[in-house]
């Protein structure tokens, strides 16, 4: 190669200054010392020759052995991908050409180049179309890179100009509408065409040859520092990895590097010894196997095991540059299951135990050995499998890490598939705890119904275990007392721990948590859920979500029958989250969509925003509080739904039926859904629990009388009301001074700490002239500053006193919260400025805002000035001015508000008026 940089476009511009923040990854080097190092690493082959002496195992640097690599891919990592493969068309037109049929060298380059740039792009559009969908226009594209010149074209465009000798490698591209040409930083994967490829398997090693590899390693560095100069932080992100395909016209693998480019020392003295340097000590290099990828007709191996290597290479290379696929890799190999059922279905397979050949065994006629034909509407007679019924009464036998536990059921919770069983431990009948039965394993690759228990067992084992390390906890998330698996009755013969012995109930996974109560469904069944259930409820869920949220967790499954009421004999009982299996913990997650309790961002997107669960909490509110049920048969009649009761505010008038603060939370969840912008759990739930409180207070006074009035009839006596009320003054004045006297100042106190927050809030929230607040504050101070009257009178004021003050601060805070999503945002300031930058360009002036004077009023009365008309007061007929005087002539603010009426006498009044 010449002393020319491939990266041409890209060393040759200095990048934009941005933040450190935008750019996605911090680095420890300059630009310009990147660039320079850039330009003088353009020699591959001076590269190869430093590594030669660490390929060969004679440097000191890696022991005097030759360097072990690991393999990129796993076995059970490609066979879930091919698993997620099946079905899927890949369609390669152009053939790679078989090197011992070629006529001519050259044809044989330039048809080998075209096949190449054929399998990308068949391999890359068959993936796309599979886990982005086939809707969206794909971002990549396919071309061929020149050594010299730094440009990328198409293979034909190299062979149609003469310059096929220059290609050095082929490259799957990021689009670009700025850089139409292609750039070395939107390298997403690099392919080298070398004929030496299919040696190493015919020789029987596993690795490429240290000539290939050490080309391979100098593209992959060129590679990586092209993306660290880039200037979008989504391949800054993407900087210290990237994979390449080694490929000749039968055989291919994969070499993955990855490394810290901070770890690089660019010195240009000798840029290939540094760049060894990084290499042997700070880049993890992973190599793949050298399987065929073509057979001999030049047809590509889809299902096979190179093809296979190549592919999924391709398929983290884009989710690196694009994110996350719409369809994960886990969902498209569990239809493998389904497709494997039908399969069997079809085959007439009686029989899902293995027998001893280890493969399944079919259906065959008794009565002749010969092939029959099966009528149409003959059918199979399948015996079912036995599955675990569990009823009240029963008693099972858990076996967990430590020992065996038996659980007595004591009832159902729910009759969901699967159920919800409550239970009571032999060793320990007082304790009651919640038991979770999921499936044996053998039933959950053929039954598609069975991923409901494997979701309520197995993965919400897995979030409550990851919430206990994680170091959350709270009242209101259900506690993991224990898990493990079934004991079935008779000997079992397991081979191992993660197999089955063949009975049905064996390895069969069980949850038990705590605590135990009622769900909604059976509170709102009974008539239980009322104004203070709603309450508390609200309360409880939102406490739950905020200490999963602090851990980065969220429920995505809020419904009835995922929240219990837990009374455990207090007098105030709490409801507790439960259901955790379709927590989210990563993006990929995806939630449960539910038509009436799922977020509108959820049924659009598929994914959680920050308000998700708090909008499906509002749903559960309102449905539970005696909202209409709509019928909902599709997404889209969901979505529209919810459009319009959010419009039309029926969900906030609704909850508004119940509490005032339960419909000021519905408009702040309206406000964040579907905006990145966080919840704010703290304020709501001070809010609730002061709601509460206040509801409490009223319950310990009405419910102190039904201990009286419950006194006096087990005395055998009735008492009218006032003498009851006689006889509790009396009681009162039986009791020391001293405790008198202390109530008495907890009661003064309490009344100044709420007169004080009034006036607070006045001063601070209460806007305009001195004159408005000046009337506030008089207003506070005639009513709640001395409270008079009896001690319920008292109380009540200081009630009043509370909304108040809180009416003030949640109206301020409101105003702030749209003010900050630049709702309702007054510009005609801005406008001004606009207008007037414009007008002063092209020599003008805006006009001056006229401003009314009043003190131009004179005490001439309007009747002089209109003899035959009546001039009343604009809309309240009321003769009251702006100006303050009884009849203005001069005010044009006040001729404004009057409004002339040609039918009333002259000196007529507002009572001879009307």
């Amino acid at each position: 190669m010449e002393d020319q940089s491939p990266d041409r476009i890209s060393v040759g511009s200095a990048p934009k200054k941005s933040s450190s923040s935008s750019r996605g990854r911090q680095r420890n080097f300059s630009s310009s010392t990147c660039k320079d190092f850039l330009r003088k690493f353009v020699d591959n082959e001076l590269l190869t020759s430093t590594l030669e002496d660490w390929f060969s195992g004679h440097s000191e640097d890696c022991d005097f052995r030759k360097p072990v690599f690991d393999v990129p891919f796993d076995l059970t990592e490609l066979q879930n991908f091919d698993y997620a493969l099946e079905g899927v068309t890949f369609q390669q037109l152009v053939r790679m050409p078989n090197a011992l049929y070629a006529s001519t060298s050259d044809a044989f380059e330039a048809n080998a180049y075209l096949a190449l740039e054929d399998f990308l792009h068949a391999g890359i559009k068959g993936l796309w179309e599979t886990f982005w969908g086939p809707d969206a226009a794909m971002p990549f594209s396919v071309a061929c890179i020149h050594s010299t010149s730094s440009k990328f074209y198409p293979a034909e465009k190299a062979i149609s100009s003469g310059k096929l000798d220059g290609v050095c490698a082929t490259a799957i591209l990021l689009k670009s509408l700025k850089h139409s040409q292609g750039r070395w930083d939107h390298i997403v994967v690099l392919a080298l065409l070398r004929p030496d490829i299919g040696m190493v398997s015919t020789q029987g090693d596993q690795e490429p040859s240290p000539a290939v590899l050490g080309e391979a390693l100098f593209f992959a560095l060129r590679v990586l520092l092209s993306r660290s100069l880039s200037r979008s932080s989504t391949v800054l992100r993407n900087s210290d990895c990237v994979y390449l395909l080694l490929v000749d016209s039968q055989f291919g693998g994969v070499v993955k590097v990855q490394g810290d480019l901070n770890k690089l020392d660019f010195s240009l003295s000798n840029v290939y010894d540094c760049a060894a340097e990084w290499i042997k000590r700070h880049a993890k290099i992973s190599v793949s196997s050298i399987d065929r990828v073509w057979n001999k007709l030049g047809n590509a191996n889809w299902g096979d095991i190179g093809t296979l290597q190549i592919l999924i290479a391709m398929f983290y290379s884009m989710i690196q540059f694009y994110g996350e696929p719409k369809y994960s890799l886990d969902e498209l190999a569990t239809e493998h299951s389904s497709r494997l059922q039908s399969r069997r279905s079809e085959r007439h397979l009686v029989d899902r135990q293995a027998n001893g050949n280890g493969l399944f065994r079919s259906q065959r006629p008794s009565h002749s050995p010969e092939i029959v034909e099966v009528q149409e509407e003959a059918a199979v007679d399948v015996k079912p499998q036995e599955t675990l019924q569990l009823e009240v009464g029963s008693v099972v036998l858990m076996d967990d890490a430590y020992s065996q536990k038996g659980f007595q059921i004591n009832d159902i919770l729910t009759d969901s598939d699967p159920p919800i069983y409550t239970s009571i431990p032999v060793e320990d009948p007082t304790k009651t705890y919640l038991l979770h039965v999921g499936s044996s394993p053998s039933h959950l690759e053929p039954a598609w119904e069975d991923m409901n228990s494997w979701y309520q067992v197995q993965r919400q084992t897995k979030v409550l275990t990851l919430m206990k390390q994680r170091g959350i906890s709270s009242r209101y998330i259900p506690h993991m007392a224990s898990s493990g698996r079934v004991v079935h009755p008779g000997p079992c013969n397991m081979p191992n721990s993660s197999g089955s012995c063949g009975h049905p109930w064996c390895s069969t996974p069980i949850l038990v948590t705590s605590p135990v109560g009622q769900t909604i469904s059976n509170l709102i069944r009974n008539g239980l859920f009322g104004v203070e259930e709603a309450l508390r409820c609200c309360h409880d869920c939102l406490s739950a979500l905020a200490a999963a949220a602090s851990a980065g967790i969220r429920h995505g499954d809020i419904r009835p029958e995922n929240v219990i009421r837990v009374s455990n004999g207090s007098r105030y009982p709490y409801f507790v989250l439960i259901g955790w299996g379709h927590a989210i913990l990563e993006d990929r997650d995806r939630p449960v969509m539910n038509l009436f309790f799922s977020s509108t961002f959820a049924l659009q997107e598929g994914k959680l925003c920050a308000a998700s669960d708090a909008e499906s909490l509002i749903y559960l509110l309102y449905f539970s509080c005696g909202g209409v049920c709509p019928e909902l048969d599709s997404v889209e009649s969901a979505l529209q739904w919810r459009e319009t009761s959010w419009s039309r505010r029926v969900i906030q008038q609704r909850l508004g039926d119940v509490s005032a603060v339960l419909k000021a939370f519905a408009d702040y969840v309206d406000s964040l859904c579907g905006t990145p912008y966080p919840m704010d759990y703290d304020i709501w739930l001070k809010r609730l629990r002061r709601t509460m409180n206040e509801d409490h207070g009223k319950e310990i006074d009405t419910s102190s009388k039904r201990k009286e009035h419950a006194s006096t009839i087990r005395s055998g006596g009735s008492i009218p009301a006032s003498a009851a009320s006689q006889a509790v003054r009396v009681r009162e004045r039986r009791q020391p001074s001293s405790r008198r006297s202390a109530a008495h100042a907890s009661a003064m106190a309490a009344a100044a700490g709420v007169y004080r927050r009034v006036l607070k809030a006045v001063q601070t929230h209460v806007g305009g002239a001195a004159s408005k607040q000046q009337h506030f504050r008089d207003f506070v101070a005639a009513e709640f500053r001395a409270p008079a009257g009896t001690d319920a009178d008292a109380r009540a004021r200081l009630r009043l006193a509370g909304d108040y003050a809180y009416l003030l601060t949640s109206v301020h805070h409101h105003k702030d919260l749209l003010f900050s999503y630049n709702i309702a945002v007054d510009r005609s300031d801005e406008m001004k400025k606009i207008l007037n930058k414009s007008a002063a360009s092209v020599g003008l002036q805006l006009p001056d805002v006229y401003q009314p004077n009043h003190s131009l009023c004179s005490e001439v009365p309007l009747e002089s000035a209109f003899p035959q008309q009546m001039l009343l007061c604009f809309p309240c007929l009321d003769q009251s001015f702006p100006c303050g005087l009884s009849h203005p002539t001069q005010c044009m603010e006040c001729r404004i508000r009057l409004q002339v009426h040609p039918h009333l006498p002259m000196n007529g009044n507002r009572s001879s008026a009307e």
